[in-house]
């Protein structure tokens, strides 16, 4: 779909984990060949748990500023945490916004 342009200007590879997604030097390590070229600008986990131990992970040891909702939902739905600055609660509620369709 994505080669098709069904996403927009963009481009879909993988599976790959994560160091090969953000490393071009990873990438380059186990002689993967991908268009991605290890700068990756999304990464999409494969369930809400895998995604959810990332986005903890940079929040408390890169201090990341992140922006969380989930995909493929009738109505948008952000993922804030209690624990999450406003910062990323108003990333959230942007990305929501943002990605957001009218219904016609």
């Amino acid at each position: 779909m994505a080669a098709d342009g069904a996403f927009g200007n963009c481009i879909v590879d993988g599976p790959l984990d994560l160091k090969t997604s953000c490393s071009a030097e990873a990438l380059a390590d186990k002689k993967i060949d991908s268009p991605i070229g290890g700068e990756a600008d999304a990464v999409i986990f494969p369930d809400i748990e895998a995604g959810n131990v990332f986005y903890k992970a940079i929040t408390l040891f890169a201090a990341a500023e992140t922006a969380a909702v989930l995909q493929g939902t009738q109505v948008p739905v952000v993922l804030a945490s209690r624990g999450d600055t406003v910062t990323s609660k108003f990333y959230s509620m942007a990305l929501a916004t943002i990605i957001s369709k009218p219904n016609k």
